[in-house]
């Protein structure tokens, strides 16, 4: 394979138990590209973990990254962490590297990054990420506060306790604070008090909060995500242009990418292609792959195994996982569970090392610490077939085969449900096998993702016996056929197929849902006339009706298209059908302008991600639609949401009838950003309309759309003073119009514009002078005074004193702000002032009694402990172990906080009380108290809960 760099950027996203442990979610998940991070969202964190399954390309993205920081005079350093359990930090750089050490050493200002590689690797040599990170602080000394750490693992080798808190090693001492010497306590008194006064654990908690809030952001964990299939098209493109339609075209057509999700298995498709030419169906694809990851060799572990036994042993492995139903195999190094499996209880007769070096192989991930299952399911369904059809060939008797493959429940001849990946790849092989899955489950075939690899006369006689067992069933019995699997079996040659079965499949729901699937997915156009009768049909299900909607306005003639639209503007058609082929009906089936009048006569469903507003959107969006055409619908669906709204609308809370029509107003503002001048006030009227009504922004249906809207706007300035004065039109027709000189937080209510810097001074000068309304020159003059109050922008100030007249309105303000006169405090100020000064008087009485019981209890001999005291002792340091704790917790205790605020004396003399108290205490069970006491806990309960708490911690 060629290595080489692809210049791609990576994208990485907030883990989760789910994207830990399941590659398979974690793929869904790098699907989205909402809420995904780069390498330029890290620059304020200390240390950044990259998580990521091997061959995913951390190694390679962070050396990349150190030659970009490198390239750009930043100092960074790559270092392999397996080389630190037998090396020192200095004994791993190059020569230029150790030159740039000691240049960075000597400038106390400059700022390094260390990329740190594969914790797991570090892992395998039995070595520990605190030691490695301890040779690291040990080296940087005193410069650790001046350096930075990218580090790289598998989810697997992640164990988030352990090696966060190493992590919290090389992270930088918060900032002393000016006044800490004074905070910290000097002596039990002053602990005390520091509990009980609410001001000073006011002060702590916000200074705890704040320090909580750094170490987050010190250290950030984050998923390397897999590729999507525009990534990995990309990719291909860029590391082999020439393959790369090819590539594309052969995944789409097999429904193949799901198997291509990292460089790794990209760079060895297109390898492939070089190769042979093809990348072949999914079983050559699968042959190709296996045999390259077993054939590489490590540099790190013996090479003993040959390719054939390494096979050898992959087959027996993938096969064990199906007969023991498990997904990993525990090396034996670390198996300790009795039922747990273990690698050589499978390889029998291989030794520890041949094991060892199988599990290496690239074609196994790790899942934990010594666990291990194969990198893709495919690979072992495949691979646990090819090991029955050897042992076949060795004599294995059909009838012990057939037991393990099928069985017979309730008088039903099945396919054992764990075998059916298995099963399906045999039945390729052996025509009785295939036979008896045609008998028995004929739509396995189509599930397990090999229908490709079928004839399309095989194809067909599937679909006949499909067709023939269940035609008669007029109720679903949930054996659908997924999209995916559906894609790969389809084909055109099966046309004749569709219609010879047609009448027959008819009449049962799951085979007409089948064929009308078939029709859409394939496309069929020879069959439209089949879909169009379905579509008229009004006692088939809707979403049956609207596959076969889909088909004909996808793919059918014009005058099967123009006689759908002619059928929905009758509007006898049930609005959920209408709605799901709304999207598909202009511009053949219908023009902009009755498309526009059934979006209005169409109610909304409520809380319906994919209802009417989704497929308004969606139709905004083709293709086929001009410009003008897109226009139009703009401005008609933004003046709708307008014309419709409610009585009580307001700038922050526009609602109207027609608020699901603002996805599709953001999507087609966002596919017709002015070029002229001329339309940019239109333009920006629909956005402010889209905005300010419905969801406000907060729509996940044009998220992407309306982030990159918000974008715009505070880049370009020609549309943010659109944007500006059509929300000044907004709040002039909602509100009752302020003063908008003194404010204009009405006009950008939502704050979208903000910052306003100096390079707005040219548009707001401008309406300022030539402002047509007072309210626009009001609000322009609000801005540019904000930039004399806030920037101190001598351009703003020279503007305005060049053109106000002393004595006006506006020079007066410009006066104020440029010398503001001393204020006196309104009533407000005062009243609350008053405030503050009684609470301050309460809370140092209440201080002061407090104090007073603390020194009366030192005081004593007994501590206050007596018979005729001590449940008030008790119940008064119960009352300050509450105040101690940050959160509601019942029964508090803190031995260390009470021997430091007290004495350990006190505390000696307080366990033996405490013993006492909890045995003695009248404490009800929850059948015992009334109904009103059911939801609560005396005083005397939780106290006692103390008082246990205190003995067990002793």
């Amino acid at each position: 394979m060629t290595i080489h760099h692809v210049p791609i950027e990576r994208r990485f996203a907030k883990p989760s138990e789910k994207h830990l442990v399941d590659p398979d979610f974690l793929s869904l998940w790098g699907e989205s590209t909402s809420g995904n991070l780069s390498w330029d969202d890290f620059k304020d964190n200390h240390c950044v973990v990259v998580l990521a399954d091997g061959k995913c390309g951390k190694t390679h993205e962070f050396k990349r990254r150190n030659e970009i920081l490198r390239a750009n005079g930043k100092v960074s350093f790559f270092i392999p962490l397996e080389q630190l359990q037998d090396s020192e930090v200095l004994d791993i750089l190059s020569d230029e590297e150790e030159h740039a050490w000691e240049d960075w050493l000597a400038a106390p200002d400059q700022t390094a990054v260390f990329f740190l590689d594969a914790v797991d690797e570090l892992k395998l040599r039995q070595g520990t990420l605190r030691k490695a990170l301890k040779k690291v602080k040990d080296t940087l000394g005193e410069a650790l506060s001046r350096a930075k750490f990218f580090i790289s693992c598998r989810p697997s080798d992640w164990n988030e306790e352990l090696d966060v808190k190493a992590l919290s090693t090389i992270l930088p001492l918060p900032p002393k604070k000016k006044d800490q010497a004074q905070l910290q306590p000097k002596d039990g008194e002053q602990v005390f008090l520091q509990v009980v006064s609410r001001t000073e654990r006011a002060s702590n908690k916000t200074e705890r909060e704040i320090d909580d809030h750094d170490s987050s952001d010190n250290i950030r964990v984050v998923s390397l995500l897999p590729f999507t299939q525009s990534e990995a098209l990309e990719f291909a493109k860029l590391y082999f242009p020439s393959a790369s339609e090819q590539f594309n075209r052969q995944l789409s057509e097999k429904e193949l990418w799901h198997l291509y999700r990292s460089p790794y298995e990209i760079m060895s498709a297109l390898d492939q292609l070089a190769e042979q030419g093809q990348l072949g169906n999914l079983e050559e694809q699968l042959v190709y792959g296996i045999n390259q990851k077993l054939r590489e060799i490590s540099d790190k572990k013996r090479n003993c195994l040959s390719q054939d036994k390494a096979l050898d042993g992959a087959e027996r492995v993938a096969l064990a996982f199906f007969m023991t139903k498990t997904r990993s195999i525990k090396s034996t190094s670390t198996a300790s569970k009795e039922s747990a499996l273990k690698i050589q209880d499978v390889l029998t007769g291989w030794t520890l090392d041949e094991c060892a070096e199988l599990l290496g192989k690239p074609i196994f991930d790790r899942t934990g610490v010594g666990a291990f299952r194969f990198h893709h399911r495919s690979t072992q369904e495949y691979l646990a077939a090819l090991r029955l059809r050897k042992l076949r060939a060795l004599g294995l008797n059909t009838n012990d085969l057939f037991s393990q493959l099928f069985a017979r429940v309730k008088n039903e001849d099945v396919v054992i449900p764990s075998m059916e990946p298995v099963t399906a790849w045999l039945a390729l092989w052996y025509p009785d096998i295939y036979n008896e899955i045609k008998g028995r489950s004929p739509s396995l075939m189509f599930r397990q993702g090999i229908p490709a690899l079928l004839t399309v006369e095989c194809r067909a006689e599937l679909i006949r016996k499909y067709v023939d067992m269940y035609s008669q069933d007029k109720t679903w019995r949930g054996i659908r056929i997924g999209f995916s699997d559906l894609k790969r079996l389809s084909t055109p040659e099966l046309s004749p197929v569709i219609r010879e079965l047609w009448d027959k499949a008819y009449s049962g729901l799951d085979t007409r849902e089948l064929l009308l699937e078939l029709i859409y997915l394939t496309p069929m156009p020879i069959c439209t006339d089949l879909a169009l009768n379905a579509l008229f049909d009004e006692d088939l299900p809707i979403h049956q009706r609207t596959y076969a909607g889909w088909s004909v306005l996808e793919f059918g003639g014009q005058e099967q298209k123009e006689k759908v639209g002619k059928a929905v503007l009758k509007g006898e058609w049930p609005h959920k059908l209408v709605r799901s082929i709304l999207s598909n009906l202009i511009p053949d089936a219908m023009c902009v302008f009755d498309f526009f009048a059934v979006a209005r006569f169409l109610p909304e469903t409520p809380n319906n991600v994919h209802g009417l507003g989704f497929s308004i959107m969606n139709a905004i969006k083709s293709e086929s639609l001009s410009d003008e055409q897109k226009y139009w619908l703009r401005d008609e669906l933004a003046q709708a949401v307008w014309d419709a709204r409610c009585a009580e609308s307001r700038i922050y809370n526009g609602n109207s009838k027609y608020n699901h029509f603002v996805d599709a107003v953001i999507q087609a503002c966002f596919l017709s950003v002015p070029a002229e001048k001329e339309s940019v006030e239109q333009w920006a009227w629909c956005l402010a309309i889209a905005f300010h009504f419905g969801e406000r922004r907060a729509s996940i249906v044009a998220r992407d759309e309306t982030q990159a809207l918000v974008k715009l706007l505070s880049q370009n300035l020609k549309l943010r003073e659109a944007y500006y004065w059509a929300c000044l039109c907004l709040v002039e027709e909602l509100e009752s119009c302020d003063n908008f000189m003194f404010s204009d937080y009405l006009i950008d209510y939502e704050n979208i514009l903000p910052p306003f810097t100096t390079n707005d001074l040219p548009w707001l000068e401008r309406a300022f002078i030539e402002g047509e309304s007072k309210n626009k020159k009001d609000a322009a003059f609000y801005r540019i005074i904000q930039l004399v109050k806030y920037e101190s922008s001598s351009r703003a100030i020279e503007f305005l004193s060049s053109l106000l007249s002393a004595g006006t309105e506006y020079a007066d303000m410009l006066e104020r702000t440029l010398n503001p006169p001393e204020r006196e405090p309104d009533e407000y100020e005062v009243e609350h002032r008053h405030r503050m000064e009684t609470f301050a008087e309460e809370e140092a009485k209440r201080v002061e009694d407090w104090r007073e019981w603390r020194d009366e209890v030192l005081a004593r001999e007994d501590f206050c402990l007596g018979e005729d005291e001590y449940e008030n002792t008790i119940y008064n340091l119960f009352k300050f172990l509450e105040q101690s704790s940050e959160t509601s917790t019942w029964g508090e205790w803190d031995s260390n906080l009470i021997e430091k605020a007290f004495s350990k004396k006190f505390v000696d003399a307080l366990r033996p009380r405490l013993s006492d108290y909890w045995k003695s205490a009248d404490v009800l069970l929850f059948s015992e108290r009334n109904n009103d006491a059911k939801n609560s806990f005396s005083y005397e309960t939780l106290m006692a809960l103390t008082a246990v708490k205190c003995v067990v911690a002793h």
